[in-house]
């Protein structure tokens, strides 16, 4: 929750600043800084929901892991031995 209110911040503030020291800057229109911002804002809530589970990655690995120990642990149980009917 921090890095996005930070991100959010981050983003206002660089508009500000650039309004401030380039008031008539012949490239920057309040319109085209939205949608600028705009823009920005989603790469960022992409980039925060993307990075919210790679803590969740070790645990992933770790059940992978596992399911590959017991699929390759031999059965005591064969289903296709002749004896067994």
């Amino acid at each position: 929750m921090f890095m996005q209110n930070f991100s959010f911040a981050l983003i206002y503030l660089a508009q500000a600043l650039l309004f401030y020291y380039f008031p008539d800057y012949k490239f920057i229109s309040q319109e085209r800084m939205f949608v600028a911002m705009f823009a920005l804002m989603f790469g960022v809530f992409a980039f925060v929901n993307a990075f919210n589970h790679v803590q969740d990655k070790d645990k992933a690995l770790e059940a992978a892991r596992r399911m590959f120990v017991i699929i390759k642990k031999p059965s005591e149980i064969d289903a296709l031995h002749e004896d067994q009917a």
